[in-house]
């Protein structure tokens, strides 16, 4: 997919937000063939990434129009959470500063937009950043996020950032 992935992710979400019902089957047929800057590689291209976070907040913002009239309080968490979880991910996708600090922004944005911040907080393993997310704190999360190597490096590390982080200082 190329840039325009974007608009494939947007329509197929709300596709799924609009369906009176999905069905579910038990096993299904994949056949994977991985190319070049396939979403799974470990670096992808600027313009990938950048379709990538527009679509992320396309959907974000579909699911906000459609809470609670068509999800309830489960399905938005549960969706929103896996949105924002695509900009931590991809915070480790690329070496542009400037798409980081984007990524940064971005899931203070969606914290900030979230009509469900406990929930989502809980699901999204985000409770250690809390502080940082609603003081729009850019510096400490990209200090935080700049320690690890990886998204899964990351969320090893998260329990031990939210101790260090709100241990008294006068203790």
């Amino acid at each position: 997919m190329s840039a325009q992935r974007h608009k494939i992710l947007f329509f197929l979400n709300r596709c799924l937000i609009a369906a009176r019902n999905i069905q579910l089957i038990d096993a299904c047929f994949y056949h994977y063939i991985r190319r070049e800057n396939s979403l799974d590689s470990q670096k992808l291209p600027d313009v990938s990434l950048k379709s990538e976070i527009l679509a992320t907040n396309l959907i974000l913002s579909e699911l906000n129009k459609n809470y609670p009239r068509r999800l309830n309080k489960e399905e938005y968490a549960i969706a929103y959470t896996a949105r924002c979880h695509i900009f931590m991910g991809s915070f480790f996708r690329t070496a542009s500063k400037e798409l980081k600090q984007i990524e940064i922004e971005s899931l203070i944005n969606a914290y900030d937009n979230c009509k469900e911040k406990e929930k989502f907080l809980y699901l999204a393993k985000l409770l250690p950043l809390e502080n940082f997310l609603k003081k729009h704190d850019v510096i400490n999360l990209q200090i935080l996020f700049h320690q690890c190597i990886s998204y899964k490096d990351f969320c090893r590390k998260l329990p031990f950032s939210y101790l260090r982080n709100n241990i008294k200082k006068d203790a």
